[in-house]
């Protein structure tokens, strides 16, 4: 259930509505992380009634590897391909590897992504979201794009969320998604923790910012006595930084390990043997460390793999999977013996990174760093 985001749903059913009747467009949801525009995504999108919905997210991990974000949207209709016209066709057939050769004339391709929207649309129309936008590859990016400028009286509408201030280039309708309203802020509180005392509810949403995702996540770790106002609430509060970084501490070294692949990590051959050689469950992993995640699986949710390689390794996610991905084998083997000698071994390859990882793999193995 949405709190507070009537103005932000009206605005989006707004784009939906006139695309359904026969004006494209296309709207960015701008916030940060943990104000809910993947939750506003799931909203709107099952509001078109008739149209379909065709999605695709950002990965930073794939953020390099071209057509990613693009093959993930139209494969599940790729086989409307041959209705386009011929060097359209082939272009994107070549862009989403059902071709020898490259995608060739980029104009060629973002013309076909903008034919093939329109094949799927049919007459009830078509919803193209897009989560995290500001991590999709640059050639997913610039012929979504393309299409998204040339709408028209298509039946489309494209919704693109993005954080922070991640351009968008031609798109200027902006929704933003910021904080909850106060009145909002409490009801997702009461509803997730009971009631809480006034003044502690108060501090929790001013400290905060009413970002969902804090307060929650803050609340959550809170004794019930610090919730009531019998006691006071620790200073500073857990969150911040350090957000999912407790859940983290308290797994077990063979999670903690699967964990760490699971922040580099994107496929599920290489995640799930790893996960069943250190004898733990990916369920078991997945509530550990992000209870009530939902929506596909657990190894591509964005939301896990980057706050994990943040947290676990403790520097930025696009450093991580830099660092991680060069020892490639090296890293896989560690994960399926434990060896987190190997790890830190792996790390001393860039000095500038290595601390974090050095203090968390001698942690683990009970030495002293």
């Amino acid at each position: 259930m949405l709190y507070g985001r009537y103005a932000e749903i009206s605005a989006l059913d707004e784009v939906i509505a006139q695309a359904h009747h026969g004006c494209g467009g296309a709207v960015v949801l701008r916030g940060e992380a943990g104000a809910g525009k993947t939750a506003l995504l799931d909203a709107v999108a099952a509001r078109g009634e008739a149209m379909r919905v065709l999605r695709t997210g950002g990965f930073e991990s794939e953020s390099d590897l071209a057509f990613a974000a693009l093959h993930q949207l139209l494969w599940p209709v790729a086989g409307l391909l041959d209705a386009l016209p011929g060097p359209q066709r082939d272009a994107l057939r070549a862009a989403l590897g059902q071709a020898v050769g490259g995608a060739g004339d980029r104009f060629l391709l973002g013309a076909g992504v903008l034919s093939l929207l329109v094949e799927v649309a049919g007459p009830e129309g078509l919803i193209c979201v897009v989560d995290d936008f500001q991590w999709a590859d640059r050639a997913s990016a610039d012929a979504l794009l393309f299409a998204a400028r040339r709408l028209g009286t298509e039946r489309i509408a494209m919704l693109f969320a993005v954080r922070g201030d991640a351009p968008v280039k031609g798109v200027s309708s902006t929704v933003g998604v910021g904080g909850l309203p106060e009145d909002a802020a409490a009801a997702l509180l009461e509803s997730r923790h009971g009631l809480l005392a006034a003044p502690v509810r108060r501090e929790l949403i001013k400290l905060t910012g009413a970002n969902p995702l804090a307060l929650n996540e803050i609340a959550a770790r809170l004794t019930p006595a610090q919730l009531s106002g019998r006691e006071p609430l620790p200073d500073p509060l857990p969150g911040g930084a350090r957000l999912f970084g407790d859940r983290v501490t308290g797994l077990s070294a063979h999670a903690w390990l699967v964990a760490l692949l699971a922040a580099v990590e994107t496929d599920a051959e290489v995640v799930l043997p790893a996960t069943e050689r250190l004898a733990v469950g990916a369920g078991v992993l997945l509530a550990a460390i992000v209870p009530g995640v939902s929506g596909g699986p657990w190894w591509g949710s964005v939301l896990v793999a980057v706050l994990l390689a943040a947290v676990v390794l403790g520097v930025t996610p696009a450093l991580t999977v830099r660092l991680l991905q060069q020892r490639g084998t090296g890293l896989l083997e560690a994960m399926a013996t434990r060896d987190t000698a190997c790890l830190h071994a792996s790390a001393r390859t860039k000095s500038s990174l290595t601390r974090p990882l050095d203090t968390l793999c001698h942690s683990r193995s009970g030495a002293t760093p």
